[in-house]
């Protein structure tokens, strides 16, 4: 009877420990932490298109999926198009300078996260 009993004890007490997870990186999994950019200035040409890429990740630096918006601040630059490419998880901003500028700013949003790009136009 006695066996029985703490076998059953040490069953439960199994159970409940293959139960708790003890992953560090199951913390912050999934939860919008920052959005990442490939360039937080961009000098550009008068004229020329270019691009900025912008991403969010999760505390544990893993892509987190979503198209992210892009708002210039006025000034001499167009915001030519936004593309969201699923398979990177990442927009790309296209944008032209039309005249020569100290400096407009690119906001990005998404995922209740918000980052400044700066665009200087030569």
């Amino acid at each position: 009877m006695k066996f029985r009993l703490y076998s059953l004890l040490a069953l439960v007490a199994t159970a409940g420990l293959v139960a708790c997870s003890d992953d560090p990186t199951d913390e912050g999994r999934g939860d919008p932490f920052a959005i990442v950019t490939d360039r937080t200035q961009l000098i550009a040409t008068e004229g020329v298109s270019t691009s900025i890429t912008a991403y969010t990740i999760d505390r544990n630096n893993r892509r987190i999926p979503g198209a992210l918006t892009g708002q210039l601040a006025g000034g001499p630059v167009s915001l030519d198009s936004t593309v969201y490419v699923q398979e990177l998880s990442e927009t790309r901003f296209f944008m032209t300078g039309t005249d020569a500028t100290d400096g407009v700013d690119l906001t990005i949003t998404g995922h209740n996260l918000t980052k400044t790009a700066h665009i200087i136009v030569e």
